[in-house]
């Protein structure tokens, strides 16, 4: 037998706890937690029916995910929008290959990175890309200059080209 307050392990004859001092013999032991199974049934119901909702809920989820849905009709105009959006990064490395050979030391180039640079897409496949560039003057000293550049990508050729560009 053991004391229902402290767990400690008492004799069958005893009438209070020897280690917390309960009194064995008017204390309610408590009423043990019911299993699933002694559960009353209107409890065991209501537990299925919302597995059965929530299995309903994701079957559902999933279909309409599946489900093809409306068909999407992409015009051309769609398609060469999505091929230049996602030519941000490049807009960049071009703008800087370009602006490179206008440098008097191209060599000694280092390019601001991409979050101290702004791209901005502008109409027709170009990119504003506004940034700076550190690098070494005539005189070997070094020497940080802005720049700003307009490129324009050529989904036909699939090349760049530079079409302005201002270094200060």
């Amino acid at each position: 037998m053991f004391c229902s307050s402290c767990g400690n392990k008492l004799l069958d004859n005893s009438q209070f706890c020897s280690k917390c001092g309960t009194d064995l013999q008017t204390t309610d032991k408590p009423e043990p937690k019911k299993k699933l199974l002694q559960q009353p049934l209107s409890e065991l119901k209501m537990h299925k029916g919302l597995i059965v909702v929530l299995v309903f809920v994701v079957f559902f989820i999933v279909f309409k995910a599946c489900s093809p849905g409306q068909p999407v009709v992409i015009d051309e105009n769609t398609k060469i929008e999505n091929a230049c959006k996602k030519k941000t990064i490049e807009a960049k490395v071009m703008a800087e290959s370009f602006l490179k050979d206008k440098l008097v030391s191209p060599s000694t180039a280092e390019f601001s990175g991409i979050l101290d640079t702004k791209i901005a897409p502008i109409e027709d496949c170009s990119y504003k890309v506004i940034g700076f560039v550190d690098s070494q003057n005539s005189f070997g000293g070094q020497i940080r200059s802005s720049y700003i550049a307009i490129v324009q990508y050529n989904l036909e050729k699939d090349s760049w080209n530079l079409k302005d560009s201002l270094i200060k």
